[in-house]
């Protein structure tokens, strides 16, 4: 897995990119592009930003999700709207995520969706919204990008099954371990 050099939050940055930026968004996070490999996820709500770091982080660490950088929160000055009388604050909840390229060939179909479904059960997270939007591309890596709580389930991975042990029979005719009758040379 690639280093990722994490940049700091400047908000002086944060609102110049924000500044007429068309923002990709989903049904609970908003995404900017930070860097060339590092874009920012911003949450109006904090569970969901909590539980979307808790998949991707655990996904990443399979190769199967973008890298997670830390999480921090913005406080912005908002307009009211609506006939409110002045501004208020309002807190957007974020973390840096690598950059992951999204309507990549390869990133969709049954048996790519399928495998991925698959290989995140066995850490644990049930994820039932795998679609061409959600999936893209880190290099050669097909990867899964969202992890809100309308995507996915995470629950505790599965422990590891102990492998069973092979019993090794005795020989009828010697009563040697390792053969049988069949193959006994006594």
């Amino acid at each position: 897995m690639n280093t990722i050099l994490w940049p700091k939050f400047s908000q002086g940055r944060f609102v110049e990119k924000l500044r007429g930026a068309s923002t990709p968004h989903g049904v609970s996070c908003s995404y900017l592009q930070w860097t060339d490999t590092v874009g920012l996820k911003m949450f109006s709500d904090k569970h969901q930003r909590d539980h979307s770091h808790k998949g991707q982080g655990r996904a990443a660490k399979i190769k199967l999700a973008p890298q997670v950088g830390e999480m921090f929160d913005i406080e912005l000055v908002a307009c009211s709207g609506h006939g409110a009388p002045g501004p208020r604050l309002q807190t957007v909840y974020c973390f840096y995520t690598e950059t992951a390229k999204l309507d990549q060939p390869g990133c969709s179909g049954t048996r790519i969706e399928a495998r991925l479904k698959r290989r995140l059960k066995e850490i644990g997270i049930n994820h039932h919204d795998t679609h061409a939007g959600n999936v893209g591309k880190i290099g050669k890596r097909t990867v899964v990008i969202d992890f809100d709580s309308c995507s996915c389930r995470i629950g505790d991975a599965p422990k590891a099954k102990k492998a069973a042990k092979k019993r090794k029979y005795k020989c009828g005719a010697c009563g040697k371990r390792g053969h049988n009758m069949r193959t006994c040379e006594a």
